[in-house]
């Protein structure tokens, strides 16, 4: 018997059930919007919980900075208006002697107005990784949109978050069906899992009165 089966039997003794102990693990937790709002309606779950639907700006900024990871060139932020977004993508040279030199390769734009985006240098390898990232994450939620679903639903079963750094909850026994049904959403979601372990009522766990 596996570690989270032996600790939901022994958890679940007793008649009056109390509510139940979640956490969760996200792995691959990347979906299209479609998908995740085809899963959440299986699933029982109300819309209005689910990550707002992803934008261009936050998909661009998402490329940018998936396309940096190891990646030596250094993808830096130019412009930042009301009007656009610009990146610029440099390589960095050391001469010794605590010498630096910067040469800028292309430019990476976000019309702010018209959702688009564009390059000085369409050529280029690492513009064509940021283009090919944002393409698809314009309709694609991450694992941290994923992870904000959660405990916005979390919240509305008024759960309680039982360590300062999050990730374990206390939800109480009348919202055990939608507690529920949302492990049956996340767990449709790449490799992810969630684990609920119910606890019950018991002698032991009552206070004790000393006369």
């Amino acid at each position: 018997m596996s570690a989270l089966k032996l600790i939901k039997h022994a958890l679940a003794k007793g008649p009056d059930h109390l509510g139940d102990l979640v956490w969760w693990s996200l792995a691959e937790a990347r979906v299209d919007r479609i998908t995740l709002e085809a899963i959440w309606n299986e699933s029982g779950l109300p819309a209005e919980l689910l990550p707002e639907p992803p934008s261009v700006e936050k998909a661009f900024k998402a490329a940018i900075k998936e396309s940096q990871v190891g990646e030596p060139r250094l993808l830096r932020l130019a412009v930042d208006t009301p009007d656009q977004i610009v990146y610029g993508i440099v390589r960095e040279e050391r001469h010794g002697e605590g010498q630096l030199a910067y040469q800028q390769e292309a430019r990476v734009t976000l019309d702010r107005d018209r959702d688009l985006v564009s390059t000085d240098a369409p050529g280029n390898d690492l513009v064509a990784e940021v283009l090919r990232r944002f393409e698809v994450l314009k309709t694609t939620h991450v694992a941290d949109d994923v992870r904000r679903a959660i405990v916005r639903s979390l919240d509305t079963y008024a759960a309680v978050m039982l360590r300062p750094s999050g990730g374990i909850y206390w939800a109480p026994a009348p919202y055990a069906a939608q507690v529920r049904r949302l492990q049956i959403a996340i767990q449709r979601i790449g490799s992810s899992t969630m684990a609920v372990l119910p606890v019950h009522r018991s002698t032991e766990a009552e206070p004790c009165v000393i006369g």
